[in-house]
């Protein structure tokens, strides 16, 4: 199959992920196609750096790049590409491009995984949260910290954003009350095209939760 001559190929409109690091994400193909053992599936990875295509999966089997550079990667049952333990060198385009005896059936279907990226920064009591949305391209969400929940803050906190970045900074020497900020501080995502919004938490294996 000529995998990348994508000059020529059709392409259906695309989607896109937001995963917080350290969790799993699974990418569907878009593809309404019935296969046996994904004959047909071809996965594509997009660096937003490079934007050197690599194929990850040829025939329903995970090329050698993907498994020296991505060992992370598996394909499921249904011929979707699972990212276990997502990290920041998984940002990037995603194609999905299925063959029925060596015809293209459908057009392309293109996912774009962004990357949310929280980390911690702790200096004597002060302690400094990180918010970071990384993208393909040039950054189109918002992002900021807020408050959820009614727990009381009576500690100082500090709240700075920046493009497509924010960080929170508070000096806490109770336990309990530092247990409050982190179950309370939301790091919000927001497309300002769609209104959707989504929030991080900081904490270990993290997800978001999305609302409408």
């Amino acid at each position: 199959h000529s995998f990348l001559s994508t000059a020529t190929m059709r392409s259906s409109l695309p989607s896109f992920f937001i995963v917080q690091t350290g969790d799993d994400v699974t990418l569907p193909t878009g593809n309404r196609f019935n296969q046996e053992n994904c004959e047909g599936s071809i996965w594509i990875f997009t660096d937003p750096e490079t934007r050197e295509p690599v194929v990850l999966v040829d025939s329903g089997q995970l090329t050698d790049i993907a498994e020296t550079k991505l060992n992370r990667l598996l394909l499921a049952a249904d011929c979707s590409l699972v990212i276990k333990n997502v990290s920041v060198h998984d940002v990037g385009s995603y194609t999905s491009r299925t063959f029925f005896l060596d015809q293209l059936q459908g057009p392309d279907f293109q996912i774009y995984v962004f990357i949310i990226n929280l980390s911690e920064q702790k200096e004597d009591d002060r302690v400094t949260l990180f918010c970071s949305m990384l993208e393909f391209a040039h950054c189109i969400h918002s992002v900021r910290w807020m408050f959820e929940g009614e727990e009381e803050v009576t500690s100082e906190v500090e709240i700075s954003t920046g493009s497509c970045s924010s960080n929170v900074t508070f000096t806490s020497t109770n336990p309990e009350q530092k247990s409050a900020l982190y179950r309370s501080l939301k790091c919000e995502v927001m497309n300002p095209y769609t209104d959707e919004v989504w929030r991080f938490v900081f904490r270990p294996q993290a997800s978001g939760e999305k609302s409408g």
